[in-house]
């Protein structure tokens, strides 16, 4: 498969917009009244919680679906690259963290902070051994980060460093091989077609994954919806109870019926180059307020009111530099283009 797919690009574009409007308000906009209050627990607030996770679980989707197009469905030779790219992201993301905290301060983290980037990163390096199971031990590789969360986080703090930060490996690494998972349903899905057997049988998978959820969280643990380092095995088999069937739709709508929507093709953009947009908007947005703070001796922060136009003009921004402007160098210099070329060693032809 050499056509990237759209619905991978849109949910990553999705899981962008919902990143960027979350450090929009946490950095720009004050404590709300009653109604702003409801706009940022009904809306924002799970929106943001939503992204990390969704990018997670895409990333190991399109990773799935990168390998394939190389013409098998997962081929050993293809180890060096997937440990190039791995590493390569992993140590972008924590040269990133370096950067941002020892260095200049502007944020107050750790050399290992695990953000979504370097737990990507790091998931894509275990790929070359994790393709050499059998599935039903796949399956295993991809609860194991499940069952161990549970019990070496109640440990005495000897294995903390795979709790620090945002999107520690355990057990997020779980929604990455879920991902994965996920692809090889996909692809056979495309091959054989949105017929109503196989749509009936994925529905009911969904449906299971979906009830185990919120049995979990009646009877073992609650579900939490804030963006924690230690999110439990109900917030994650909930995750991806609700976004499992997000792709397949998406999927079904974009890749099957090729349903075509300026808005569509915008967002799609930027889930193609989420990468160079992750960094733009880590620099515009949280370093901005940063900057900001430093210069004026005092954040800059708005009524609640603003939120909506703020966020407005920053995706209008972001639009016409990545869709409108960047297109015409060929996106020379982006991230994504530094990838193809240094990388991956070719112009950009895979799936996603």
């Amino acid at each position: 498969m050499t056509e990237r797919l759209k619905s991978v690009d849109f949910v990553r574009g999705l899981a962008i917009v919902f990143m960027i409007q979350t450090h929009i308000w946490e950095y720009y906009i004050a404590v709300p009244n009653e109604l702003g209050s409801c706009l940022h627990h009904g809306l924002v607030e799970p929106l943001g919680g939503y992204a990390a996770p969704l990018f997670t679980l895409v990333s190991g989707l399109s990773t799935y679906f990168a390998i394939q197009s190389h013409g098998t469905p997962m081929p050993w030779d293809l180890a060096p690259k997937l440990l190039k790219r791995g590493g390569t992201l992993f140590l972008l993301s924590t040269a990133v963290n370096v950067v941002a905290g020892p260095v200049l301060k502007v944020i107050d983290i750790s050399i290992l902070n695990w953000s979504v980037i370097q737990l990507v990163g790091f998931c894509i390096c275990l790929v070359p051994v994790y393709a050499r199971l059998r599935w039903s031990f796949r399956l295993l590789w991809t609860a194991i980060p499940l069952i161990l969360s549970e019990w070496l986080y109640s440990t005495d703090g000897s294995f903390s460093v795979f709790f620090v930060g945002f999107s520690p490996p355990i057990p997020w690494s779980f929604l990455f091989f879920t991902g994965m998972l996920v692809g090889k349903c996909y692809a056979f899905v495309l091959q054989t077609g949105f017929s109503s057997k196989t749509t009936s049988v994925a529905l009911a998978g969904v449906l299971l994954i979906w009830l185990a959820g919120h049995g979990l969280n009646i009877a073992y643990q609650p579900l939490t919806w804030n963006h924690t380092a230690h999110a439990n095995i109900t917030s994650m088999i909930v995750f991806a109870g609700c976004f499992v069937p997000l792709v397949g739709a998406l999927g079904y709508l974009l890749d099957y019926r090729r349903f075509k929507h300026r808005l569509v093709d915008i967002t799609v953009g930027w889930g193609q180059h989420s990468l160079t947009i992750y960094y733009l908007q880590l620099i515009g947005i949280v370093a901005g307020a940063a900057l900001i703070t430093s210069t004026l001796g005092y954040p800059l922060v708005l009524e609640w009111v603003w939120f909506l136009p703020l966020l407005t003009l920053v995706l209008f921004v972001f639009h016409i530099i990545i869709n409108v402007i960047w297109p015409k160098c060929d996106y020379a210099l982006s991230l994504e283009w530094f990838f193809a070329r240094y990388v991956n060693g070719k112009r950009r032809t895979e799936s996603t």
